[in-house]
């Protein structure tokens, strides 16, 4: 049996079944004795060359009240009992220390592997990076670091960042938040000012993760700095722009209500005094360019009144009323001012109301007017045979619907978004 086992010593032993007498003491962490195992159940499932068991002894390893490994003896002549194992306790405690022991240098072998394996990629990377252990003390820095903050290893090593790397612009909130996540070894990622060795500000954003022994304990920090200085300006000279952005436009609407309404006054009194003079003997010649002004007033006056309406837009004052219309009025009266215009073109202009149409509606009818003007003015505009047809009907949800046909050139199907798009 010691001949079998010195010769596997290299590449070791496996016991694959658990329904064995070693199966039993790894699963159970009891001792097993077994002196007759050829008449045992539980004897088979020994590695294949292994000599036959005439006896045997399988106890478990404990340390600090954890199983952590087993010992097996077989084959000694008159078997085992209870005084064997008492012979050997000494022992069964010193092979646990010792299990316990190599696998806490083979984790840190490991661990320090993998550290140095970092180490070599982390020294050759741009961003800074920092090991620190679990209370926050630099233990490694890459050359990155140096770069970015302006302080050697030397100089950083067993100090928190927080103490040289922080100040004034610092804000205090993420301070905390990433305080917070470093009691709890947890990992975070954060953005913040920091500060070179001159002084001078910059931003970085942050990244630490927790490195964890077998056992789940923190026993490290790994911190990845990022210099988003450049990120950072050009978000601010964005913020800048665009608050300039938005007062050049309340300027821009204020300069335009006013002088809307500077235009308006003087021009109400020129249609004011073009109605009296309308009002007075005229000659069929005087009447004929006293209607051409009033009709170049209302026009200018309509202009004036949309360049009053867009300083509204913009400054969100624009508001719609809710009141009551008579829209049969409204729709004779706007689209009868059009009748000349269609008369000169030769074309015809009709407009028809459902029955089904109340009477009185709810609605603004200064903006019903215009979107109405506009769009009929538009289908005459470019329209040079047949008509135009005006259509209101009511719908079966409830609402006025208001349609404009032409037999006019249209708009390609492509085109038809850049209606509603500036200077089309």
């Amino acid at each position: 049996t010691r001949t079998f086992y010195e010769e596997h010593a290299a590449q070791g032993l496996e016991f694959r079944r658990l329904d064995t007498l070693f199966g039993r003491v790894l699963t159970s962490a009891e001792t097993v004795i077994s002196n007759t195992p050829l008449e045992d159940p539980r004897a088979g499932g020994i590695p294949p060359g292994h000599p036959s068991l005439d006896a045997f002894l399988g106890v478990p390893l404990i340390h600090g009240g954890t199983f952590v490994g087993m010992i097996g003896v077989a084959n000694r002549p008159g078997g085992y009992d209870a005084s064997v194992v008492h012979i050997i306790e000494p022992l069964l405690s010193t092979c646990a220390q010792l299990i316990v022991a190599r696998r806490i240098e083979v984790e840190r072998l490991r661990a320090d592997a993998e550290i140095r394996k970092l180490a070599m990629v982390a020294s050759r990377t741009s961003n800074a990076v920092i090991l620190a252990n679990a209370d926050g003390f630099i233990e490694w820095v890459n050359d990155g670091f140096t770069r970015l903050t302006g302080y050697t290893a030397e100089e950083s090593l067993g100090r928190r960042p927080g103490s040289f790397l922080q100040g004034p612009e610092t804000d205090p909130a993420t301070v905390a938040f990433m305080a917070g996540r470093l009691r709890a070894g947890e990992g975070f990622r954060a953005e913040l000012v920091n500060y070179h060795r001159t002084g001078r500000k910059y931003w970085v954003e942050v990244e630490v993760q927790p490195i964890r022994d077998p056992d789940g304990r923190v026993v490290r920090f790994m911190a990845i700095e990022t210099d988003i200085t450049e990120r950072k300006n050009f978000e601010q000279h964005i913020v800048k722009a665009r608050e300039a952005a938005l007062e050049a436009s309340r300027v821009k609407s204020q300069f335009l209500a006013n002088v809307s309404h500077e235009i308006r006054t003087p021009l109400h009194g020129v249609l004011g005094m073009l109605e009296l003079l309308a009002g007075t003997s005229l000659s069929s010649e005087q009447k004929e360019y006293v209607d051409g002004i009033r009709s170049s007033g209302r026009s200018l006056l309509a202009i004036v009144n949309d360049i009053l309406d867009i300083s509204k837009i913009e400054a969100g004052k624009l508001e719609l009323e809710a009141v009551p219309v008579e829209l049969r009025a409204l729709f004779d009266d706007t689209l009868r001012s059009f009748a000349p215009l269609a008369k000169r073109k030769g074309i015809s202009l009709e407009w028809t109301l459902d029955p089904a149409v109340p009477r009185i509606v709810r609605g603004d009818s200064l903006r019903i007017k215009q979107v109405l003007r506009n769009v009929v003015g538009n289908a005459l505009k470019f329209t040079a045979a047949g008509g135009v047809k005006a259509h209101v009907e009511r719908t079966s949800a409830g609402a006025i619907h208001i349609a404009v046909e032409d037999t006019g050139v249209g708009i390609p199907a492509e085109r038809s978004r850049a209606v509603f798009e500036p200077f089309t």
